[in-house]
């Protein structure tokens, strides 16, 4: 499970405004984003990140394009490309910093809530990604990993990479860069878990993990850390068992008791700001890159 494997270095969050948690859940919530403004937590770090609105419109924008070069190779559209699955996953996190409500662990435990596909998808039948009849040389095609296809050659990083360079003309940090994009892409990610592990190191915070150990041995588990409770193999099933979610409670109960998301969050925010001076240039060429991907984008789709 995905959760399990991030744990609390599940460090990014969605781009709002604000760096503390707000209190409370409306009566009836599930926990997840939208239900509970708890969830609604932001960080230095994503002043240089697209937003979930723009990040849609990207999507729409990179899918036509991938498409439209698909065509030249005969291979039918592979749907919708999601062109930003290391961004989604991180900033649309149902429990951010590793942290979710008792509502939530009391529904899900520590299992993720059903995907919810785009509505052009879902009419179409189709997961976002691939079609389930792409062979592996049109997904290659597609995505990058092979040079030719039908006696054409295959842009780099493939139509999908071809596609993200259009979207970056005109950015001083653009596709005419020696570094590539994706290197500017994961450097960010790079920080955001550099800022996670300074967190996780800090006095404050090994002080309210030994705390919440102390919550958790009142309820009758023994967990060296919260990655231990959420990492059970147990847990590695399709839905969350009652045991899960018992477990899962009793870890959203001592989070609220020790104030985990509260002091996890000042740490994030204080190495953020730590980080965001340290490399303050590059990380304005990043948001440069983004800005025009947005540019470019907004105008692609809003020109049909």
């Amino acid at each position: 499970m995905w959760f399990r494997r991030i744990g609390v270095l599940s460090v990014l969050s969605s781009v709002l405004l604000g760096c503390s948690a707000a209190p409370g859940a409306p009566e009836g919530a599930d926990g997840t984003k939208g239900s509970d403004s708890r969830l609604e937590i932001s960080r230095p770090l994503d002043a240089y990140l697209p937003t979930e609105e723009e990040r849609a419109n990207l999507g729409t924008a990179v899918t036509r394009l991938t498409n439209a070069c698909l065509e030249k190779f005969n291979i039918a559209d592979l749907h919708h490309v999601r062109p930003f699955l290391h961004l989604d996953g991180i900033l649309d996190d149902q429990r951010p910093l590793g942290y979710f409500t008792v509502q939530y662990a009391e529904k899900y435990g520590y299992h993720s809530p059903p995907v919810e596909f785009p509505q052009e998808v879902a009419e179409q039948g189709e997961k976002t990604g691939p079609s389930t009849s792409s062979s592996a040389e049109e997904i290659n095609v597609a995505y990058g990993g092979i040079q030719e296809y039908a006696g054409k050659p295959v842009p780099a990083d493939g139509c999908r990479g071809e596609a993200m360079r259009t979207l970056s003309k005109g950015s001083p940090s653009g596709s005419s860069s020696k570094e590539s994009e994706s290197d500017r892409e994961n450097y960010l990610l790079h920080l955001r878990a550099e800022s996670s592990e300074r967190s996780i190191a800090d006095p404050a915070y090994l002080d309210m993990q030994e705390k919440w150990r102390s919550c958790m041995r009142s309820k009758g588990y023994s967990f060296a850390s919260r990655n231990k409770a959420a990492d059970n193999p147990d847990w590695n099933t399709a839905k969350a068992s009652p045991k899960e979610i018992r477990t899962a409670t009793a870890d959203a109960e001592c989070m609220d008791q020790v104030d985990y998301l509260d002091i996890f969050l000042k740490l994030i925010v204080k190495n953020d700001e730590v980080l965001v001076e340290e490399n303050g240039e590059r990380l304005q060429e990043i948001k440069e890159m983004w800005q025009t991907r947005v540019r470019n984008a907004n105008d692609l789709v809003s020109g049909g």
